[in-house]
């Protein structure tokens, strides 16, 4: 007989099995729909599968219920939610394993960091912008590519700076546009971040550790190259990881270096 159509089939006595002595059963392009499922398993999966019944693969999974998870070799699962058995209770990642996200940004949950970058300045930098002009660090940025247009870049600049005069304004740029600008006030330039040595009495002897975090929302995908921007007064020059007197002895006028970090957010 090459085809058999029936509505039901069941064993001839209570606790017996229906057993069907082939290498595979196949439902074309329907679904295969049961209340456990024993056995290798391929293709479009409704119902609750269940490991003790002795599920060992499944190469694509489609189901709103899996239980035994511990002993069940899923090789795709395709899911919208997961959740615990009961009210209250949680998905459990059992000692000895963890969750692997392939790709940047594949796990993500609200304020999770999805990846980190940094770039480090170790040599020294000086530069004599003139009034109201910012000069680029050279060597001091780092770029990233965000996963997602909702994601946030935490940005955290620390940056060693020497003065010539006494203070120094400190600017954040991405992709050559200031971000995190304070308000102007009167003829008082716009920066992100400022040091004053002043009080110290002597700032050209000193080395000042400037910058701070900011949280930047660039709604972008694509690449972002955070570069920092520095200034003294009038037409002093700053320096970058070194002081300006700079003497050259093995005792103090230690060299530094400076490092912005950019951290993906999840939003």
């Amino acid at each position: 007989m090459s085809i058999l159509n029936v509505n039901r089939i069941q064993p001839v006595g209570s606790g017996q099995t229906v057993t069907i002595n082939a290498a595979n059963i196949s439902a074309g392009s329907a679904t295969l729909t049961a209340g456990t499922f024993s056995g290798n398993l391929s293709g479009n999966v409704t119902g609750t599968v269940n490991s003790t019944s002795g599920v060992t693969t499944v190469t694509t999974l489609n189901t709103t219920s899996i239980v035994g998870v511990s002993t069940l070799g899923v090789t795709t699962a395709y899911v919208t939610n997961l959740a615990g058995v009961g009210a209250g209770t949680s998905v459990q990642i059992l000692s000895g394993n963890k969750l692997v996200g392939l790709t940047t940004g594949s796990i993500a949950y609200p304020g999770a960091i999805l990846q980190v970058v940094q770039g480090v300045l170790t040599t020294t930098f000086s530069a004599t912008p003139g009034a109201n002009t910012f000069a680029t660090v050279t060597g001091l940025s780092a770029t990233i590519t965000p996963t997602s247009a909702s994601s946030k870049i935490l940005v955290n600049l620390d940056i060693y700076v020497g003065m010539a005069s006494y203070q120094c304004g400190i600017r954040l740029y991405r992709n050559g546009t200031h971000i995190g600008a304070a308000t102007a006030e009167g003829s008082r330039t716009a920066a992100t971040f400022y040091v004053n040595g002043y009080p110290n009495g002597q700032p050209t002897y000193i080395c000042i550790l400037g910058g701070g975090m900011y949280l930047d929302s660039p709604a972008s995908t694509g690449s972002l190259t955070y570069t920092v921007g520095i200034k003294d007064y009038s037409s002093f020059t700053t320096y970058v990881n070194r002081s300006n007197t700079y003497q050259n002895t093995s005792d103090y006028d230690h060299n530094t270096i400076s490092t912005i970090t950019l951290m993906e957010i999840s939003a």
